[in-house]
């Protein structure tokens, strides 16, 4: 603070020095323009007579413009430029790199699914985006040493199958149906020899759909109308503050969920 209050008169001293200067070359310039109209020595010279009201004209429009820079313009510059190093440090810090309402096309999907090893999907059911990545699914789930994990709804739980209902304007019924549909998708992908596939149900409300890629996460956001349309989708990297919510979010999601395919080992007792 002390520096800041500091640089207050300095600027101010600045400011001053400026505009002083531009009076004085404007009252110069208003001598030429003035000498260049009444003395005939000059008035006689066309040439002579251009020069000075050339120069009168330059220094009275330069030191106008001087005066303007130096009182508004150059504040204003100053603080857009100020606004806009505070806007990328921020982005920056969160590990944002790329935001849209696509989320088909705002990813990359086909280069996230090409180089990951550990893929978390947290969403109510994805029949679109399944769809859509069908084919890199299925190649992720052949490969060895690798991991899919998938949290969905869950379907004993009526309070989410209601909530979920509601938002997409379908009955609880359909809902099951939807999320049901979805883990027989996922363990369909199973192949022996292949990636680690499980898939989990959480109770509670979603509040966001979330693609885990190792370092890289993607979330989608939930729009409040009922009609189809786009959707804020945000693409994130390790450190960011944002992916660092975000896998901390998962983590939460992973404690609160139950494991159902494949079906946990229960180690019964020695007289079971």
């Amino acid at each position: 603070m002390a520096s800041s209050e500091g640089e207050r008169p300095r600027r101010a001293l600045s400011t001053y020095k400026a505009v002083f200067i531009a009076i004085g070359a404007a009252i110069v310039g208003l001598g030429l323009l003035w000498l260049a109209g009444s003395v005939d020595a000059i008035k006689g010279n066309p040439g002579l007579q251009s020069v000075f009201n050339n120069l009168g004209s330059a220094l009275i429009t330069g030191m106008a413009l001087v005066v303007l820079w130096e009182l508004v313009s150059k504040r204003s510059f100053a603080r857009e430029v100020i606004e806009v190093t505070r806007s990328a440090a921020d982005i920056e810090r969160s590990g944002i790199t790329h935001a849209g309402t696509e989320y088909l096309r705002d990813a990359d999907w086909d280069g996230l699914f090409s180089r990951v090893q550990k893929l978390d999907i947290f969403f109510a059911y994805g029949h679109t985006w399944r769809g859509s990545n069908l084919t890199n699914l299925r190649a992720l789930a052949r490969k060895k040493g690798c991991r899919i994990r998938v949290y969905l709804p869950d379907v004993e739980d009526s309070d989410t199958v209601r909530q979920l209902a509601t938002r997409i304007k379908g009955t609880p019924e359909k809902m099951i149906d939807l999320i049901v549909e979805a883990r027989s998708h996922f363990e369909s992908l199973y192949e022996p020899g292949g990636a680690e596939i499980s898939v989990f149900y959480r109770p509670g409300e979603l509040l966001f759909s979330a693609y885990r890629f190792d370092s890289t996460a993607v979330i989608t956001l939930f729009a409040h109308r009922k009609e189809r349309g786009g959707v804020p989708t945000i693409v994130c990297q390790e450190p960011g503050t944002l992916y660092s919510f975000i896998k901390l979010d998962l983590d939460a999601v992973n404690r609160q969920s139950r494991q159902v395919f494949p079906q946990p080992v229960v180690v019964g007792n020695a007289d079971s």
